[in-house]
């Protein structure tokens, strides 16, 4: 059974630091980098089953 996540507080994503991530459990998840932190967001395409990614934008 996977263990459930709290859902990304603002200070968390505040606090993150490159090069590190921060996931909600559900496929969404913070990536820092030296330029910026983005939003990300994993999932299977329901065409052919292969894992895809979403870039959703810029924190904050």
């Amino acid at each position: 059974m996977p263990k459930p996540t709290l859902p990304l507080t603002d200070s968390q994503c505040k606090k993150l630091q490159p090069p590190n991530q921060l996931s909600d459990g559900g496929g969404l998840y913070l990536q820092a980098r030296d330029n910026g932190k983005y939003w990300r967001f994993r999932y299977y395409r329901p065409s052919d089953n292969k894992r895809d990614e979403m870039r959703l934008g810029v924190y904050p």
